[in-house]
């Protein structure tokens, strides 16, 4: 038995035919995705998901989708209410 981070250390220099993940990047966050090579159709490999968003990122989206008003997101925004991972420094 192996942990998705025991494969993917072992399969990040030697991707096998059956076995690969691909880092996405994305607003300075990168995620590490498996990606099932042998799940193919007529010969090709299924699209691969986006990044993931940074932890906190789709905040004011999820407020409205809530039923939140934008004066009151943005007040919870400045208040800290809804938080977000801080940008990796370079």
């Amino acid at each position: 038995m192996q942990t998705c981070r025991q494969l993917a250390d072992r399969h990040r220099e030697h991707p096998t035919a059956t076995v690969k993940f691909e880092a996405r990047t994305s607003d300075g966050w990168t995620t590490e995705c498996f990606a099932p090579t042998w799940f193919a159709f007529d010969g090709q490999t299924q699209p691969r998901p986006r990044a993931a968003s940074r932890i906190g990122a789709d905040g004011p989206a999820v407020l409205a989708d809530l039923g939140y008003g934008q004066a009151e997101v943005e007040r919870l925004i400045s208040a800290g209410a809804p938080g977000r991972t801080a940008r990796a420094k370079s």
